[in-house]
């Protein structure tokens, strides 16, 4: 079984999809939203969601355990349905709650975050990402330069919504879970099964939300790789000192622009996306390395190691080295 407890991205905040390469690009992922979520409980969820299905043996699947889905983007399409619970969705243009049977279509390359609603502790969700290479074709295919690229190329296409209370959109969403299971089930032609089935519901996307596909107020491309930049700068400095006007010079953008940017899209300030890119870097290293407290504290840019401790208390619920030890126990438990 592959657990995932944060997202791996790369410099530029894209997501690494490992099997865009392999014969069949496609990826499936059990996730689970939780607060102060235990790995222990890894297997508990595998039991409950999968019920005996073989996905802990299937190299492109995969549970994913968070608090929080931060600011990121890919180069594949992506459906994701809600199982148990109550989300938000969020686009640097949209705010979507999903709840528990309802499903989004997340487009090629859109940054998108997927956070708890207040009050709730957990949601379950289901998600299948997959490379437009599945479903194109040949170079020049009437696949790719028809449909395909129509969807991908807008950046006005973010997330697109569908309701499991709406009568309409229940077919696809029936046929994405029966993607989802027969990837997981491994029979004889599953893979032919699962791209027929997510050609299907990408052009019912294309057939039910063209009127959506135009222009949105306020948002373009050039937005979208400001954006991109910005966040791609803290990722390569976050390190260091670095100022709201440091962040908006690496796009060409005045602070206030950068202020605006950051509060309009991603509904959070530079400061504080730098603060929690900080805090996810610390969590990586006090679970994967040997360095010291006060180490780790420097290399990921607090000022000092006593406000490293508070800062970490506040986002996590843990001190920095009481997380390390859950962690390490939970490693333990999961691999024993």
């Amino acid at each position: 079984m592959i657990l995932q407890t944060q997202v791996t991205v790369n410099s530029s905040k894209q997501e690494y999809f490992n099997n865009t390469i392999s014969p069949f690009p496609y990826f499936a992922v059990l996730g689970v939203l939780k607060k102060r979520a235990d790995r222990k409980s890894a297997e508990t969820y595998m039991n409950q969601f999968l019920k005996g299905d073989l996905g802990e043996s299937k190299e492109n699947f995969r549970l994913s355990m968070m608090e929080v889905v931060p600011w990121h983007w890919h180069e594949e399409f992506e459906f994701c349905r809600v199982i148990k619970g109550t989300c938000r969705f969020m686009t640097p243009t949209q705010t979507i709650e999903l709840k528990e049977g309802d499903a989004v279509f997340i487009n090629a390359n859109c940054l998108h975050m997927v956070d708890l609603e207040e009050g709730v502790d957990e949601v379950v969700y289901h998600t299948q990402q997959f490379s437009s290479t599945l479903l194109e074709g040949p170079t020049g295919s009437v696949f790719k330069h028809k449909y395909i690229l129509s969807v991908s190329n807008n950046p006005c296409i973010q997330g697109l919504f569908l309701s499991g209370d709406d009568s309409n959109h229940l077919p696809v969403i029936a046929s994405l879970e029966s993607a989802y299971t027969l990837f997981l089930q491994n029979d004889l032609g599953y893979e032919i099964y699962i791209r027929n089935l997510l050609s299907e519901c990408l052009l019912y996307i294309i057939k039910t939300f063209k009127d959506e596909f135009s222009p949105s107020a306020g948002f373009s491309l050039p937005i979208n790789n400001r954006i991109k930049t910005m966040m791609t700068f803290i990722e390569y400095n976050y390190m260091d000192k670095i100022s709201v006007e440091d962040i908006g010079k690496s796009a060409n953008v005045s602070k206030r622009e950068c202020l605006r940017c950051f509060s309009t899209y991603l509904h959070i300030s530079p400061f504080m996306y730098l603060t929690h890119f900080r805090i996810r870097k610390a969590m990586q290293l006090l679970e994967s390395s040997e360095d010291s407290i006060i180490q780790i504290s420097e290399a990921c840019g607090f000022s000092s190691n006593s406000y490293f401790g508070k800062v970490f208390h506040h986002h996590v619920g843990s001190t920095p080295n009481g997380y390390r030890k859950l962690m390490r126990d939970t490693n333990s438990a999961t691999t024993s």
